[in-house]
C-alpha cells in the first residue's frame, strides 16, 4: 500500500525524469512544441459555433414562450371565462344512492355507451 510518503517520492522522481528529458530536446523539437501549443490557445480563444448556440438558447426559448403567450391572448373566439369551484351540491349528487348504484354498474354503461357508438359508425 503507498503512503503519502512514498507518493510524494514517486512524483519527485517522475519531475526530475520529465525536466531531465525537457532539457534533453533540440531545439526543432522545442520549436514545434511550441508552434503546437500556440495553435492550441488560439483555438481555445476562439468561442465555437456549438458554445455560441448554447448561451442563446434560453433567450431564444423566452422569446419562444412570449410569442405563443401574446398569439394566445389575442387568438379571436377563446372563451376566457373560469370554470367556477364545485359547490357542495355538486357533491350531494354524486353521494346520491342512485348515483352509487351507477357507479357500482359502471362497467355496464361503458358497455352500452361502446355499443351505442358502433351503432352510430356503422
Amino acid at each position: 500500500m503507498n503512503t503519502p510518503r512514498n507518493d510524494k517520492e514517486f512524483v519527485d522522481t517522475a519531475k526530475q525524469s520529465f525536466d531531465a528529458s525537457v532539457e534533453q530536446l533540440d531545439a526543432a523539437t522545442l520549436s514545434k512544441l511550441n508552434q503546437a501549443r500556440q495553435r492550441a490557445l488560439s483555438h481555445a480563444r476562439q468561442p465555437s459555433r456549438r458554445y455560441a448556440w448554447s448561451r442563446m438558447a434560453p433567450a431564444a426559448g423566452i422569446a419562444a414562450a412570449a410569442a405563443v403567450a401574446i398569439f394566445m391572448m389575442q387568438q379571436p373566439g377563446l372563451d376566457n371565462t373560469v370554470m367556477a369551484p364545485s359547490t357542495a351540491s355538486d357533491f350531494e349528487l354524486l353521494l346520491d344512492e342512485h348515483e352509487l348504484d351507477m357507479f357500482e354498474e359502471l362497467e355496464f354503461f361503458a358497455l352500452m355507451g361502446e355499443l351505442e357508438e358502433r351503432s352510430d359508425v356503422g
